[in-house]
């Protein structure tokens, strides 16, 4: 994917500004920079969520993407397990992503409601359904958010061995996370 001069303003706020990147199929990358840099909106320009005001981004028609947001967009009455099922285009027995989740959720927690969860197990019930989401490309919007360092640890494990060979695109204010990931650097 090739984006080149990439612009985004908000109330006449510059965000992004003429941002030229490049990022290859099945390769790992994380987006770093202070807040208010435009790593989310550059995210969800990506997407197709925003429209940017001005530069393009080429290769990625036909690209399904498969997203983490800032937000986990959980549905509390529902359990982790059925929050995943329902957004799947093809069906997934419950048994079958609760053996997924047990991987990095307690397994006593897979039958009560997230909104019973620790923001930490939030997190996590949003990776696993963008893991699970078919997808080229997978975007993750601060995906360690609220996690400690032994979680972190085994999460990204987690991503890595669902990764399938997919890109994947996230935001880190850690650096060191990205070479766990395996990841390069991108500072916007």
């Amino acid at each position: 994917m090739k984006i080149t001069n990439l612009s985004k303003s908000y109330d006449g706020r510059p965000v992004l500004s003429h941002v030229t990147l490049s990022f290859e199929d099945g390769g790992v990358y994380a987006l770093m920079g202070a807040s208010g840099k435009g790593k989310t909106t550059l995210l969800h320009i990506l997407m197709g969520l925003t429209k940017a005001d001005e530069g393009s981004v080429a290769g990625l028609k036909n690209k399904q993407f498969s997203a983490v947001f800032q937000e986990n967009r959980l549905c509390g009455f529902l359990t982790a397990a059925e929050n995943i099922a329902a957004v799947q285009k093809k069906p997934f027995a419950i048994a079958d992503i609760n053996t997924f989740l047990a991987e990095i959720l307690p397994s006593e927690s897979l039958c009560q409601p997230v909104r019973e969860y620790s923001g930490g197990m939030k997190r996590r019930v949003a990776i696993a359904r963008a893991l699970l989401t078919p997808s080229d490309i997978l975007i993750m919007d601060e995906p360690l958010t609220g996690l400690d360092e032994k979680t972190k640890a085994q999460v990204i494990s987690f991503i890595l061995k669902y990764r399938n060979g997919r890109t994947l695109i996230f935001t880190t204010h850690q650096e060191e996370d990205i070479p766990q990931f395996g990841g390069e650097k991108v500072l916007l």
